[in-house]
């Protein structure tokens, strides 16, 4: 197991591995006994909860599995990560520890949305600001783990009202976000005292007030 230092993306693999550093993301590569063929399916675990879970085909014994799992520019958070392949009754696992941020939630920012950090599925404020200055959208986002199966919601309270969004996590760990503009906020961005909560099932775990100026 590796962070962002040690990983090869292109070759799929840990050129070593890695403990007690700090990571944007988590690499897990092994190369599996020759019996271990076909699905491979590879689970990453933090403090033994769920993170992310794929199935991976195996063509070929000399084939070493890699599963990579990314926060963007954020950092993953602090604990004890393992990786689990299995193949069919057999399992291998190997853990390593990383530093990172403490708590359920961490990294809540608000920014201006038009602004934020985006590659494939990930998006999230680049950097977080205490006041927005004629944002083109209303931009929040925080990390939070230990979300798997749960109801993530993110609420907006806005000078002229609330404005909401929630889903439903496939992951142990995701980056909440979002980006609302104009028209979502009821036609225009008004100046004044804005706040993003962040709730898993109902439950607050997370909180940014700011300002917008024009």
């Amino acid at each position: 197991m590796c962070g962002t230092k040690e990983a090869d993306l292109t070759a799929r693999d840990c050129k070593k591995p890695e403990k007690d550093v700090t990571t944007s993301a988590v690499s897990c590569s092994a190369l599996l006994p020759k019996e271990a063929t076909g699905t491979i399916n590879v689970t990453l675990f933090r403090n033994g909860a769920q993170v992310y879970t794929a199935n991976a085909t195996r063509q070929s014994d000399m084939q070493p599995l890699f599963l990579n799992f990314s926060v963007g520019h954020l950092q993953m958070p602090g604990g004890t990560y393992a990786c689990q392949f299995k193949a069919g009754a057999r399992t291998w696992t190997g853990s390593t520890t990383f530093k990172g941020p403490a708590g359920q939630a961490s990294q809540t920012m608000a920014c201006d949305g038009a602004t934020m950090y985006r590659a494939g599925t990930i998006a999230h404020c680049a950097r977080g600001a205490a006041t927005l200055t004629a944002p083109r959208s209303i931009g929040c986002s925080s990390l939070i783990t230990d979300v798997l199966g749960k109801t993530v919601e993110v609420r907006v309270q806005t000078p002229s009202g609330p404005y909401r969004a929630a889903g439903k996590q496939t992951n142990g760990a995701t980056i909440v976000q979002l980006a609302a503009d104009a028209a979502t906020l009821g036609g225009t961005i008004s100046t004044g005292a804005y706040s993003c909560t962040f709730l898993v099932d109902g439950r607050q775990v997370s909180k940014v007030d700011f300002t917008v100026t024009g």
